[in-house]
């Protein structure tokens, strides 16, 4: 893939400076997300099992919505994202508190969705 991207299409200078100061800089896979987009059907059905599967506060279920909204900009999400805009401006710790494991299951069934 790379080399169809920084040999027929353009020069890894070229990409670099398109993509510089975004997360997926240095990922070729979620760049093509972003322009190409995510299984949104697929993502809305696992945050529909999952809100279903866990009893949620309305904030909670805001946040799985952020998360959503960050991948389809972003490409993917690790747990690090978490510290970056906009997902940085809501205290998960607050919002989710000892239930962090059932964040970390979801951001896991959604990067699953993004690998496939």
């Amino acid at each position: 893939m790379e080399r169809i991207f920084f040999e027929e299409l353009g020069t890894k200078d070229e990409y670099n400076a398109l993509t510089e100061g975004h997360p997926y800089k240095n990922n070729v896979a979620a760049f093509i997300r972003v322009i190409n987009g995510i299984d949104h059907n697929k993502a809305l059905q696992i945050y529909q099992q999952f809100v279903d599967g866990y009893n949620l506060t309305s904030e909670q279920e805001q946040y799985l919505k952020n998360i959503l909204d960050y991948v389809s900009m972003n490409g993917d999400i690790e747990t690090k994202s978490f510290m970056e805009y906009p997902l940085k401006q809501y205290n998960w710790r607050a919002i989710f508190g000892d239930h962090f494991v059932n964040l970390k299951d979801f951001i896991k069934q959604i990067h699953g969705v993004i690998s496939a």
